[in-house]
């Protein structure tokens, strides 16, 4: 029981490597500046083509592409397109690396609450009383079996991780000595 605590990677499991609010406004302003600037350099070459008197032909030679393309993949070339700019931009970007830091802690924590139940190191809370705070929730859905659908909310899963996290802090000390085993 000790030993499944002691092993787990806190840096993981406090979610280390999450974009900070700074870092998400940053990636914001960056993408929507991409997309404007995407958008006006579009509207310019329209511009530009209506000018030239080619817009009738450009439109229906892209329409043909995008029709033809369809019929032969099945797939719109233009939602193709779209995604991959939305990947590639800064707030795709984060939210896909967000995405990964939060799966691993969620992975190591359902896996951390197969190995033990929360419920028998209840007593740690005479140690830490921050350990009972998060526990009752935590211990109550591990009880009832529905922890990974709980776990799905990130605010729930800060929640365990911060429950853990104090746990691990009381191994830590009865392992330095400093406290006895409750």
């Amino acid at each position: 029981m000790v030993s499944a605590i002691s092993g787990i990677d806190l840096n993981q499991l406090q979610c280390r490597g999450l974009s900070s609010s700074r870092h998400r406004k940053i990636a914001l302003f960056s993408t929507l500046s991409i997309w404007g600037g995407t958008g006006y350099l579009l509207v310019k070459l329209a511009l530009l083509l209506e000018a030239s008197g080619l817009a009738d032909e450009a439109g229906l030679a892209l329409a043909s592409t995008i029709l033809v393309h369809f019929i032969v993949t099945g797939q719109c070339v233009v939602q193709a397109i779209a995604r991959t700019l939305v990947e590639k931009t800064p707030v795709g970007i984060l939210y896909r690396r967000d995405k990964a830091v939060l799966s691993m802690a969620r992975a190591q924590l359902l896996d951390l609450a197969d190995k033990i139940a929360f419920e028998e190191l209840q007593s740690y809370a005479k140690i830490n009383p921050a350990v009972a705070v998060a526990a009752a929730e935590v211990i109550a859905h591990q009880n009832a079996g529905d922890l990974q659908q709980w776990l799905s909310a990130p605010q729930n899963l800060k929640a365990m991780a911060n429950h853990v996290y104090q746990l691990a802090l009381v191994e830590e000390a009865i392992k330095a000595g400093d406290y006895p085993r409750p």
